[in-house]
């Protein structure tokens, strides 16, 4: 097998396994409420991830041999292979679909930990610190005690 070949072989290879990667990112956002599902699909990603470097650190060993000292971009440039030029704008392009989905992600589990900051904050509420008669709504005693 040619270079040429491997290195095409291993973008084929990189695009299948983001594509994966989509896919579980997008499953990730049904399931944010759910820790045991949450962490399952994460689980998942980590797998694909290790197989996502070993093609990444294989895709480089090879590009090296092909063209030692330049960018991807520069050797698209000089090569007649339309079809390679094809398969590195889709990894390209699903690299970034992956990346918009991971921040949107990102948002939506910070959005849930802030509400379950919010309605924690709710629950362990300090009692007000401005005076009240004894017996009155404000001086009750909060429904989780705080100190340890």
């Amino acid at each position: 097998m040619l270079v040429i070949d491997a290195f095409k072989e291993v973008i084929k290879e990189e695009t299948a396994i983001v594509e994966r990667l989509i896919q579980t990112g997008e499953s990730k956002r049904g399931v944010i409420a759910d820790p045991d599902k949450l962490s399952k699909i994460i689980d998942q990603e980590r797998t694909l991830l290790a197989s996502l470097e070993q093609a990444e650190r294989e895709r480089c060993r090879l590009f090296d041999v092909l063209a030692p000292g330049k960018s991807v971009d520069e050797w698209l440039k000089t090569t007649t292979d339309a079809g390679l030029a094809d398969q590195v704008q889709d990894l390209r392009a699903k690299f970034s679909k992956l990346q918009q989905i991971n921040k949107l992600n990102q948002q939506l589990l910070q959005e849930s930990l802030n509400l379950v900051q919010y309605s924690l904050n709710l629950l362990v509420a300090e009692p007000s610190l401005t005076y009240a008669k004894p017996k009155s709504k404000a001086a009750t005693k909060p429904i989780i005690d705080r100190k340890v």
